[in-house]
């Protein structure tokens, strides 16, 4: 979520106000990750959050289940 100019919050609550992108799923990171972190990052957008180092095939499932909940709500219309 520390990124150079913009962090990840804003980020995430920036792209949530875009027309264009606010369906995109949003997977926020950090190594600096505080138990108020993930709230923070479901707060500002993210559908998801995990502190670095996270489990592989943790990552795996939820970016499978946003992009297969993404192509549904696409679908639907």
């Amino acid at each position: 979520m520390q990124l150079p100019g913009m962090d990840g919050w804003a980020a995430a609550r920036h792209l949530r106000t875009n027309p264009t992108t606010h369906q995109i799923p949003i997977v926020g990171a950090s190594a600096h990750a505080f138990p108020h972190d993930e709230l923070r990052a479901l707060e500002a957008g993210c559908n998801a959050f995990f502190a670095k180092p996270c489990h592989l095939p943790d990552l795996l499932a939820t970016l499978r289940r946003l992009v297969e909940a993404a192509d549904r709500k696409t679908s639907a219309g």
